[in-house]
């Protein structure tokens, strides 16, 4: 049953009665929200609501799940509105204690315990589910030893006493006391207190204190405490403090105050200088808001022109839209050299014109830029917000049998924005000229041919990217633990990014067609052994062993001579937010820069673990598309282009029919497709195209790319590509293929994923 206001008041004035000492089992309610509730119900039914946040309220649509000790469902509801809110009306009936599981196709499921059936405010959060794991030892959401699986057990109500969670959410507190400044440490707790998510108070704490249960595979997990302190670029995020949760219900978890001690606290804490701004979190709110008003204005009164190739800035005409932007002028607006316009940033300003608009929703806080002694408004200043957010479009789409369907695209974002002395947030961009990223990166290398399939792998480190249209003669990138990388443009050109630079390459090219840094890698089959001689060191049983032209650790400019695999220990103690800092210079064998940039990252590598447990999850070729590619390149390993007809490479079956697929509950979906291969007709030059696709695409289209220079993969007109890849000589036996088909996306840890089929035979 749905909960009305009354029954939401009653929990409020229950909340209010209460004594201090009976905080930790409090009841209270939100002011809105609520859903469709099932399990029971009736005039003595026992009401438990509260808020799902981590960062921000969890949307509309979230599914929330109440088991009670006997695996009974005694709540089944979903939220109503993006406030995060729930409710639940609870047979009397159910037995204690209780688990509530909160899912959504954009989030990690998160859990909540309620050690005893009262009227209760129950909040489901990053701390409610540390509290969660802590009682299981490990990953609360497994389906063996996690919390769910384990009320049900002879012990159940023992591990989830009230005696025992209330000890849990002490020392999760003690965390949150100990990291947290001053001011908000006297702030309504987390578990059972009244949240509101607008960046004050508890959820002020939240956005300062970041706890984070990541699984690890056989119900193991690792909890990372860090905090969000502001620093400029040049001083280094310290490392976060982990805790390993075993997977072992039966056995006690480490205490927090294990890792979190004192001294190493010093090294994270947030004070009242560095915390972040109160209400930061409902200023990001309120420009989503504004940002979702401009797109819901029709396109004739957004803009005065809708073609994509000549719209800018001041073809903007809209009021609403403007005033997203600093001075309430979009031409101001740069984040990596790109700014507004149709073909560049925020191009839907100008090309939606579905009529229903674009959604943005679900920010969260990520860091607040310190740029101490700049008054220049055109670079980054200190006090510049950044934050992730997802967009969501809607649009119609007819089948050919005229059957219309609802669809949607979407994406998660990251956005940089400065306040006004109000705090209110507009646009900026990251006000840099240049197009360089970092970017954490998992990797699955899917080979299709039977007999090279033993080797397919999955990997894990950074994408170091920079723009090959700037023209830099090398970029030397230092990264967080001070190592140095060298990217160079890559040999015979083709490619839209700088390569990676081996001691070797001592040139003006690198002969390495890869930006990114693979840390770690594992076969999928344990059993697939290798070997090999790799940094004049022996190697084995790694797939360095039969990739041995891509870079690896071992590869950097510091000439390591062992071929060092990070462990998964390691990985974990990585910060989500390291700084990489760029110099860039003309020429390659300058010694001085003409530039210097840093970018940061939101999230560290994912350990192999992660990435195993996740794999299932992922996109994959549907059967059909595996069938297909893999017959087409049996001679050769590859695929050759444009064989009969000049034209462009149609990702999907010869009938038409989808390429990839999407499971449920999918942890990424492809935002970009990519062919890589060689030219033969060219001294076998490689060459890189790529199409962005939409998030229901299941096919596409790949046109042909020209770099410029010595590259003719494409066929040209008046020195211009024609989009289409140039026809296979076949009197030469020769032309242009590829071998590597890539789909890339991120999930919802920002984490560049890259599915990457293989026609290698050998």
């Amino acid at each position: 049953m749905k909960l009305d206001r009354k029954l939401r008041a009653t929990i409020l004035v229950c909340a209010a009665a209460l004594s201090a000492s009976a905080l930790l089992i409090a009841c209270g309610g939100g002011s809105s929200g609520g859903g469709s509730s099932s399990g029971g119900g009736g005039a003595s039914s026992v009401p438990i609501g509260g808020t799902i946040s981590v960062g921000a309220a969890w949307p509309q649509g979230t599914h929330v799940v109440v088991t009670d000790s006997t695996g009974a469902t005694v709540c089944d509801t979903t939220t109503a509105l993006d406030d995060g809110i729930y409710s639940c009306a609870i047979a009397p009936a159910a037995k204690a204690p209780l688990v509530i599981t909160a899912t959504h196709p954009d989030k990690e499921p998160l859990v909540s315990v309620v050690a005893a059936l009262t009227p209760s405010t129950v909040n489901v959060n990053s701390a409610t589910h540390a509290v969660a794991a802590l009682l299981v030892n490990g990953d609360p959401n497994d389906e063996t030893t996690g919390i769910v699986a384990q009320i049900q057990t002879p012990s159940g109500s023992t591990l989830a006493s009230p005696t025992a969670v209330a000890a849990q959410e002490t020392a999760v507190l003690n965390v949150y006391t100990l990291l947290a400044p001053d001011a908000m440490k006297t702030a309504a707790n987390p578990f059972t207190g009244t949240l509101t998510t607008n960046g004050t108070g508890m959820d002020a704490v939240l956005d300062n204190v970041k706890i984070i249960v990541t699984p690890t595979g056989s119900g193991a997990a690792t909890m990372s405490v860090t905090t969000t302190a502001t620093r400029d670029e040049s001083t280094e995020a310290p490392a976060p403090l982990v805790l390993t949760l075993a997977g072992k219900p039966n056995e006690a978890a480490p205490a927090p105050s294990t890792v979190v001690t004192p001294a190493a606290a010093a090294a994270i804490q947030v004070t009242t200088a560095n915390a972040v701004a109160s209400g930061t979190t409902g200023q990001i709110n309120d420009l989503l808001t504004r940002m979702t008003a401009c797109y819901a204005e029709p396109q004739s009164t957004r803009v005065d022109n809708t073609n994509a190739a000549t719209a800018v800035a001041t073809n903007i005409v809209s009021n609403t839209c403007k005033g997203l932007f600093l001075n309430n002028d979009p031409s101001k607006y740069k984040d990596n050299g790109y700014v507004v316009r149709g073909n560049q940033a925020f191009p839907s300003i100008f090309t939606n014109n579905t009529g229903l608009g674009v959604q943005f929703s679900q920010g969260s806080y990520e860091f607040t830029v310190k740029n101490a002694g700049n008054t220049d408004p055109t670079k980054p200043m200190t006090g510049d917000v950044v934050f992730t957010a997802k967009w969501v479009a809607p649009f119609d789409w007819t089948d050919s049998s005229g059957v219309t369907t609802r669809l949607a695209n979407s994406n998660v974002e990251v956005y940089t924005a400065r306040p006004d002395a109000n705090g209110k947030l507009f646009l900026t961009g990251n006000l840099s000229n240049v197009d360089v990223s970092i970017e954490p990166r998992a990797e699955f290398k899917d080979f299709t041919h039977a007999d090279f399939s033993k080797y397919s792998y999955i990997n894990t480190g950074y994408s170091v990217f920079v723009n090959a249209k700037h023209n830099f003669g090398k970029v030397v990138v230092t990264t967080p633990k001070g190592n140095t990388l060298t990217l160079k443009q890559i040999v015979g050109g083709g490619y839209g990014y700088m390569g990676l630079s081996k001691p070797s390459d001592t040139g003006q090219y690198t002969a390495v067609t890869t930006s990114v840094l693979r840390m770690a890698a594992a076969y999928t089959d344990p059993s697939t052994t290798s070997s090999s001689t790799y940094c004049s060191s022996s190697s084995n049983n790694h797939p360095r062993d039969i990739d041995g032209s891509l870079f690896w650790t071992c590869d950097n400019n510091n000439n390591q001579t062992t071929p060092k695999n990070w462990t998964d220990e390691e990985l974990a103690t990585i910060p989500d937010q390291g700084t990489w800092k760029f110099d860039l210079y003309t020429n390659w064998n300058d010694t001085t820069p003409v530039g210097t940039t840093y970018r940061r990252t939101l999230r560290r590598a994912p350990t192999l673990a992660e990435i195993t447990l996740s794999l299932p999850k992922w996109p994959s070729l549907t059967a059909d598309m595996r069938t297909q590619i893999t017959a087409a390149s049996a001679a050769t390993g590859g695929m050759p282009l444009s064989y009969n007809t000049v034209g462009k490479y149609n990702v999907a079956t010869s009938t038409g029919g989808a390429a990839w697929q999407i499971p449920s509950a999918a942890k990424w979906a492809p935002k970009s497709v990519r062919i890589s291969g060689k030219d033969a007709l060219n001294a076998n030059a490689g060459f890189d195209d790529s199409v962005d696709v939409y998030s229901s695409w299941r096919k596409a289209t790949i046109g042909c790319s020209s770099s410029g220079g010595t590259d003719q993969h494409c066929e040209m007109s008046n020195g211009v590509s024609t989009g289409n890849f140039r026809l296979f000589d076949k009197a030469q036996g020769k032309g242009a293929g590829f071998g590597l088909l890539q789909f890339n996306g991120y999930d919802a840890r920002r984490v560049n994923n890259t599915l990457a089929v293989s026609m290698r035979k050998s």
